[in-house]
């Protein structure tokens, strides 16, 4: 028998199976666990979203679409972010719609690195990170950020880039938390993953419950937006 492995790109020996995966796989065993693994709400996809996707089959909205996604999408992705962060983004040429975060990070990744290139990651994060930055022949440099609250700090990323001056992408997993004011020597591109940006865990306080009603409604504009 032929062993094909001998020629397949040699970088995917680097990459190893998912632990998230296999530990999403054990605690399902266990009855009325609410599962933080796969990043999968404990609810079931509410009924005006099923009602939307059925109303697009019935409508025909079911050919293939433009590559970078619909633009109404687009648009209300780009009104999304301008009204919940203050980011003005363009839908016409700067926004891009992709199928779930895996492919988000494999675009985003191989588009920018080059065998060779350095980034900067904070761990604990998505192991996608890590692998897709080594398939294209990167340098993932990890930082762990346990022990401070699970952010990247300046101080942080200053002792790292001191090491590493020549990084060219650091991966942030909060859109909200920036440590731009440390002055960047050269170009650094930046990686921003919010998609845990509306998970509200604790609405208790009253600052958390403001939170938690803004999150909400958030959402409810954005799978409302007429996409099609």
């Amino acid at each position: 028998m032929v062993d094909l492995t001998k020629y397949m790109k040699k970088e995917l020996e680097l990459v190893k199976p998912s632990e998230i995966l296999a530990f999403a796989q054990y605690s399902s065993k266990i009855p009325d666990i609410t599962k933080f693994t796969v990043g999968e709400p404990d609810f079931n996809t509410p009924e005006h979203i099923k009602e939307a996707a059925i109303a697009g089959v019935k409508a025909n909205h079911s050919h293939y679409a433009p590559s970078n996604g619909t633009l109404g999408l687009r648009k209300a992705a780009a009104n999304f972010l301008k009204e919940r962060y203050g980011l003005k983004y363009n839908p016409e040429n700067e926004v891009i719609v992709t199928n779930g975060a895996t492919e988000a990070i494999y675009t985003a990744l191989t588009s920018v690195l080059n065998p060779g290139d350095k980034v900067v990651v904070p761990t604990p994060i998505f192991p996608l990170y890590i692998a897709d930055a080594l398939l294209v022949g990167a340098e993932p440099i990890l930082v762990d950020t346990s022990k401070n609250g699970f952010k990247l700090s300046a101080d942080m990323l200053k002792e790292v880039l001191d090491e590493h001056g020549d990084v060219l992408l650091r991966v942030l997993d909060d859109i909200l938390h920036h440590v731009s004011h440390y002055h960047v020597h050269g170009y650094v591109l930046h990686l921003h993953d919010d998609v845990y940006g509306l998970h509200a865990y604790d609405c208790d306080d009253a600052h958390a419950h403001h939170e938690c009603e803004s999150a909400h409604a958030d959402v409810l504009k954005l799978h409302q937006h007429e996409y099609l």
